[in-house]
């Protein structure tokens, strides 16, 4: 496969993976520095339109997962740790009784364990398991009704 790319493209598909931008493995790998960023990322999507390129994409990736025992499972199974930690840290943060030396531990986890991260980890869940995409299928409607700031889904 890598044999069908230039050494520049090649190149850029390594980046590509490596980084996670397009634009930035574009302008690496083509030694653009200076490129202006609509143009880096209008010529690296051109690139990944490029069948030989994705296909050694995916190439990059597979090896990747391979390498470090990635899967859909275990990538699910860290987001969902992420979102219990946070649930966790602000569960402990309502205790009241908690020493000057826990109050500081408390603090510093809470600072680590930020609500972006958990929403973060959630709309990823969300993509992961497709949620976002829409279905053909008829939507149920809930009521959801907020009190002392959990929410509580009620069936009609």
């Amino acid at each position: 496969m890598a044999s069908e790319l230039t050494i520049k493209q090649e190149k850029f598909a390594q980046l590509y993976v490596e980084l996670g931008s397009a634009s930035e493995a574009y302008r690496r790998a083509y030694d653009k520095p200076n490129l202006d960023p609509s143009q880096s990322s209008t010529r690296a999507y051109e690139l990944l339109q490029n069948s030989y390129i994705a296909k050694r994409v995916e190439e990059l990736r597979e090896r990747l997962k391979e390498k470090h025992d990635i899967n859909k499972d275990r990538v699910i199974q860290m987001l969902l740790e992420v979102i219990n930690d946070a649930d966790c840290t602000f569960e402990l943060a309502k205790i009241k009784e908690a020493s000057k030396d826990d109050s500081r531990r408390l603090y510093r986890m809470a600072q680590l364990t930020k609500n972006s991260d958990k929403l973060k980890a959630i709309e990823t869940l969300i993509k992961i398991l497709g949620f976002d995409k829409d279905d053909d299928k008829p939507q149920e409607k809930i009521q959801i009704e907020i009190i002392n700031g959990k929410g509580n889904i009620k069936d009609d």
